[in-house]
């Protein structure tokens, strides 16, 4: 899978992009994605990224695309899809966590997501 380098590896486009293809009705390309992401997609990585645009863009993709994964309307092939994108989503708020624990209160603009 080619991760976007200029986004430190966390293939910001292919994430956030990835609810277009159930709204686009293509749910097979959709299935083929996630079991790509389930497989090769990790946040245990030693980088530092902007908080706002990962949380907007890799964790708010995984998010809806998980929204729509389980929604009756897309579902997708029965029992193909175990939440996936999901535990993705829970991984990388967990690894956000730190950036909220400061002196100020007010949060930092960088982490590191190792």
């Amino acid at each position: 899978m080619y991760l976007n380098t200029y986004h430190n590896g966390l293939a910001l486009t292919l994430v956030e992009s990835l609810s277009s293809l159930v709204i686009l009705g293509n749910n097979t390309e959709f299935e083929r994605a996630v079991h790509l992401f389930s497989e090769n997609l990790s946040f245990d990585v030693d980088v530092r990224t902007n908080l706002f645009e990962c949380n907007i863009r890799v964790l708010g993709g995984l998010v809806s695309a998980h929204i729509l994964a389980t929604d009756s309307r897309n579902r997708l092939v029965q029992g193909t899809y175990k939440n996936e994108l999901l535990i993705l989503a829970e991984d990388l708020g967990r690894r956000f966590l730190p950036a909220f624990d400061t002196p100020t209160g007010l949060l930092y603009a960088w982490i590191n997501l190792k």
